[in-house]
């Protein structure tokens, strides 16, 4: 049984150290495609695709948003974060709340 855990954890060691090499090698190409303002790259075996994801909700302090921007449940009101970023995509100021700047997502198809 200790053979068996001591297997267990290494191969649990192992996942997460191939997860992080997946991980950094995403990263570099997408950083490769940003720095040559490539949107894909065709290769023999796959095709990478770099899409430009919008920008997202980041409440910053949900005491200091509107209450126009709170549904209200029959328990307790809670934000209502569809009509807040909307308000935010119109272009209007909310106190509490601002989009980020989006992000960038690598896409690899297989041929």
């Amino acid at each position: 049984m200790i053979g068996l855990e001591d297997k267990i954890e290494s191969f649990d060691e192992r996942r997460v150290r191939i997860k992080a090499r997946i991980e950094r090698q995403r990263a570099l190409i997408e950083q490769a495609l940003i720095m040559t303002d490539r949107e894909r790259l065709l290769l023999p075996t796959a095709t990478l695709y770099l899409r430009r994801n919008k920008p997202g909700l980041v409440v910053e302090n949900e005491a200091d948003i509107p209450s126009d921007y709170f549904v209200m449940p029959k328990v307790e009101p809670r934000l209502d974060k569809k009509a807040l970023k909307a308000a935010l995509d119109d272009g209007k100021t909310v106190e509490g709340a601002h989009l980020d700047n989006g992000s960038v997502s690598l896409t690899v198809k297989r041929k």
